[in-house]
């Protein structure tokens, strides 16, 4: 009995004495003693990157350099590590841990696990960057808020609009109606000078119908087109009657002796009572698509052609 009390009393004492055997490493591991963590930079605000350094002692001496990097690395709600480093320099060694927090104050770091090793309990402090007073936090004031694109233009646009419209009226009141009817009268000249201008062109490529027939129609409708220019019916008028009108532009072309002129050899062609040649009639009708060029540059370089009136009497000359 004695001897089993004895060596019941054994047993006791080394199970008591096994926490104390246990090897270190099965527990976590905290800070080295005498090691002072520090950042860098030294003030970290919110939403910065920074990086915690820890010194370690001889104990991790023989420790090969390590780096931890992605899915391995331990997550927390207020920062976020983005690598962890376990350097060696000589005999030294160092715990670099990069991270970005964003909560202001004192955090704790996740346990990192590095090398089998690790390392709780680390703490680091972010500064906010906002000041604090007594009142608490201030703010600034609410922004103004930001206009629309392209709404500078389309405002500054109107009022130049408004402007316009304005100087517009009143310069049609300064004008008037006068004005207006010069205006009309002017693009209806340049109308006219073009319908004649397409009206030769017509007659030019015109290969049926004789050449008689031609010479005719050519006559009628450049009386009628100077006639809507001057205002006087030209319709009847002989070559000679010509000699009458004032002059429709500068050059000789414009003058009424070479209307006359030219009048007078189309109806000389037209009533020979022979036989016309083609040759000539084309001729012909280059002279009269000359006098509307002619008459056209006019209505471009003056605005408008001059009305035109007969002239005095006993200026003008038998045709």
């Amino acid at each position: 009995m004695k001897t089993a009390a004895v060596t019941a009393r054994g047993f006791f004492r080394i199970l008591c004495a096994l926490p104390a055997l246990a090897p270190l490493p099965l527990f976590p591991q905290t800070l080295p003693g005498g090691a002072e963590p520090y950042t860098i930079p030294q003030t970290i605000f919110v939403g910065d990157q920074g990086r915690l350094a820890l010194p370690l002692g001889s104990a991790f001496a023989g420790v090969e350099p390590t780096v931890i990097q992605g899915p391995l690395l331990p997550r927390s709600r207020d920062l976020r590590i983005s690598r962890v480093e376990l350097e060696k320099r000589g005999a030294a060694a160092m715990l670099l841990v990069d991270f970005q927090a964003y909560v202001p104050g004192r955090i704790t770091l996740p346990p990192i696990e590095i090398a089998s090793h690790t390392f709780a309990g680390l703490e680091v402090t972010i500064s906010s960057i906002l000041p604090v007073e007594r009142q608490g936090m201030i703010l600034s004031a609410p922004a103004e808020p930001l206009a629309a694109p392209g709404t500078a233009a389309l405002i500054y646009g109107s009022i130049l609009g408004i402007i316009l419209l304005f100087l517009a009226l009143a310069l049609g009141s300064v004008w008037g109606r006068t004005g207006l009817r010069s205006f009309a009268e002017r693009l209806r000249r340049r109308q006219v000078i073009r319908a004649m201008g397409r009206t030769l062109k017509r007659l030019r490529a015109a290969s049926s119908g004789g050449d008689e027939a031609i010479l005719e129609t050519l006559s009628r409708d450049f009386r009628v087109f100077l006639g809507m220019l001057t205002g006087i019916n030209c319709r009847a008028m002989v070559p000679s009657e010509f000699l009458a009108l004032d002059s429709l532009g500068p050059g000789a072309a414009l003058q009424p002796e070479a209307l006359a002129d030219l009048f007078r050899r189309c109806d000389s062609l037209r009533f020979s009572g022979g036989g016309i040649e083609r040759e000539a009639v084309f001729a012909l009708l280059e002279e009269f698509k000359t006098l509307a060029g002619f008459l056209a540059a006019a209505e471009r370089d003056k605005g408008r052609l001059p009305l035109s009136g007969p002239r005095a009497a006993g200026e003008g000359g038998a045709g």
